[in-house]
């Protein structure tokens, strides 16, 4: 599929996730502006922890954000993907459910049992059920004004967050990184639009790497949710199998299955995420891992996240993962935006 012609995108793209994809800078902007400017109850002062209760796409945020606190030395988040929550949310806890269609059956389950065991609660929805427990219990909610599949609300998974979480002191302020990774996914945008030609465009390009081969995505520390982010990205983008590791836990195990089976060399891609913001320690690693590729004769290709601050790498490195993800979906000649499989599982799980 030539990745330069518009006629393919207008064939394989009716739903615009390319465009949405685009317009994520600006859409981070805005659920910043809409954050900082939403009530939270006074009462919330003092509270001690808080966890993200959440699934695929309405939950990839909160990893991100985790990270920057582990990487940073902020309070610890836990991300809830669960029926249940944890047992020590209590009163001086926060929960807060991240669900864009405020149906998510899991999120229901385990956010209304922290709230049972005294959690204060706020959701980050743009309706359905959890939206009516929010007004039934008198709960925050904090709308999500994006029209798309929740996968495109990427900036209201992460922005929102950041503020809440600063505002109640359970995390820093991140309000200079929030406008310089606002700015640094504009600047690093210009290149990876599909009017960009594949000569000049770098995701266009590590597509045409790809082909057919299965991705396998390797991140550390901050750019680990980075690279779980990727390969959701390609499977519900692109229809394709797609996994990624962290290290170092990769290179005390995984390292060591390369060798089998042999077919396996013509059919798997390595993406290594790389940051200038790594320890010497995970640098090396990264280094020696590309080592462990070349002598087991995987293609790789390293991608180095863009931006000076820890939250511009996380963002403009999960900026061109998405637009790989729809250009592998265009190669492919698949459409981007549905999802039949996931909709005909919920639908399965929903059913008497």
């Amino acid at each position: 599929m030539n990745l330069d012609s518009p006629e393919a995108y207008a064939t394989l793209d009716p739903g615009g996730m390319i465009a949405r994809i685009a317009g994520l800078p600006a859409q981070c902007r805005k659920a910043w502006q809409e954050a900082e400017a939403f009530p939270l109850p006074k009462s919330w002062r003092g509270l001690q922890s808080a966890a993200v209760f959440g699934m695929g796409g309405s939950a990839i945020g909160a990893d991100f954000v985790a990270g920057l606190n582990d990487l940073e030395g902020a309070p610890p988040l836990r991300v809830v993907r669960d029926y249940t929550a944890p047992s020590d949310q209590g009163e001086r806890s926060l929960a807060i459910a991240s669900s864009y269609s405020g149906n998510t059956e899991e999120t229901l389950a385990s956010f209304q049992q922290a709230l049972g065991q005294g959690a204060h609660g706020l959701a980050i929805t743009t309706g359905g059920r959890l939206a009516t427990l929010c007004r039934e219990r008198s709960l925050s909610c904090f709308p999500i004004a994006c029209a798309g599949p929740p996968r495109s609300a990427l900036g209201y998974s992460v922005f929102p967050l950041l503020s809440f979480l600063h505002r109640l002191s359970l995390s820093p302020d991140r309000s200079p990184q929030a406008q310089d990774a606002i700015a640094a996914m504009e600047r690093a945008a210009k290149s990876l639009t599909s009017d960009v030609r594949l000569h000049a465009n770098p995701a266009k390009q590590l597509v045409r790497r790809i082909g057919d081969s299965t991705v396998v995505i390797y991140g550390a520390q901050h750019l680990t949710a980075v690279a779980r982010r990727w390969k959701t990205q390609i499977a519900e983008n692109a229809k394709s199998w797609a996994f990624f590791e962290a290290m170092p836990e990769l290179h005390h195990n995984s390292i060591e299955g390369m060798a089998f089976p042999a077919s396996a060399k013509g059919h798997l891609f390595a993406i290594l995420l790389h940051s200038t913001r790594y320890s010497t320690a995970i640098a090396r690693r990264t280094n020696l891992t590309c080592q462990v590729l070349d002598r087991a004769g995987i293609a790789y290709q390293v991608v180095d996240a863009q931006g000076e601050t820890p939250l511009a790498q996380c963002m403009t490195a999960a900026l061109f993962g998405d637009f790989v993800s729809a250009y592998l979906a265009i190669q492919r000649g698949v459409d981007p935006s549905p999802n039949p499989t996931l909709d005909w599982f919920k639908q399965q799980m929903s059913s008497n």
